[in-house]
């Protein structure tokens, strides 16, 4: 987790099963304690959404007022968030207001000469986003990954990037990712726009221009490159060394109809996994 002046930002907790594939959007709001994050902040879970998430909502007592802006979409391979807000306080309070989208899969890659041996894989992404901010309200967006299994990922396997300035182009995370040839693991991914305050000001972290998946690029046991790998996906979602294949136009349009900030207030449900 990543402390932010009296905060923690926590990686979004996919409110999901272990190996069932899920997409969630999750909006968190919370305010330095004796405000917290129940008696004027939520958080707001939308598993499997169907199409972007949308809000706006002003968030006010005698001391402060929030306006705050999101959205959030998951698409399995594809994430877009922002969070668009305003702080104005009085009395020294702190607060915040993030959007987090995830998707989990459960992938399977294969190789007829390594079935069955250990293998390798970078894992590479496209992100383009704005970041703008005034007064005492700083922004952020931060991409977590992760392939292997979910207690792996909450535990060491999870890697962590984050971004304070706007950026446009392709990255990756520092490390390979391993697994198992023609053995399933969970792919799991996720995008976090967060505004923060210490203070009156406005934050704006604009990621709607979208996260993709654009590369998974193998290595077998002796640790060269290996091509002609099948692979394939408990969601369907078709998977391949460019990352994750584009739908043609008219199925993303059949698709699209058919780590805030938050304080020690949030709740860990029965069903959530975190991923510190």
């Amino acid at each position: 987790m990543l402390k932010l002046g009296a905060f923690f930002l926590f990686v979004f907790t996919p409110l999901i099963l272990a190996d069932v594939p899920s997409r969630d959007v999750e909006l968190v709001t919370c305010f330095e304690p004796p405000t917290g994050c129940g008696a004027l902040g939520d958080v707001q879970g939308f598993p499997d959404p169907v199409g972007p998430i949308v809000s706006s909502k002003t968030y006010t007592t005698s001391s402060l007022t929030l306006e705050a802006n999101r959205f959030g979409e998951s698409i399995f391979g594809t994430l877009r968030v922002s969070a668009d807000s305003t702080f104005t306080e009085a009395g020294g309070l702190r607060g915040g207001t993030s959007t987090f989208a995830d998707f989990l899969d459960i992938v399977t890659i294969d190789s007829p000469l390594f079935h069955g041996m250990p293998g390798e894989s970078s894992m590479g992404y496209t992100l383009d986003g704005t970041i703008t901010s005034s007064g005492f309200g700083s922004a952020q967006a931060e991409v977590v990954g992760c392939a292997g299994s979910l207690d792996a990922c909450e535990t060491s396997l999870a890697q962590i990037q984050d971004y304070t300035s706007s950026v446009s182009g392709s990255f990756s995370f520092p490390d390979l990712f391993t697994f198992t040839y023609g053995t399933p693991f969970d792919l799991f991914f996720s995008l976090a726009a967060v505004d923060h305050y210490t203070g009156s000001g406005s934050a704006t972290a604009d990621f709607k221009n979208t996260l993709r998946l654009s590369s998974l690029q193998l290595f077998g046991p002796d640790g060269q490159p290996v091509t002609g790998a099948t692979f394939t996906s408990a969601s369907g979602t078709q998977y391949g060394p460019n990352g994750v294949v584009p739908e043609p136009a008219s199925a993303l349009l059949l698709g699209s109809a058919a780590v805030l900030l938050i304080s020690r207030c949030r709740k860990r449900s029965h069903r959530q996994r975190k991923f510190r």
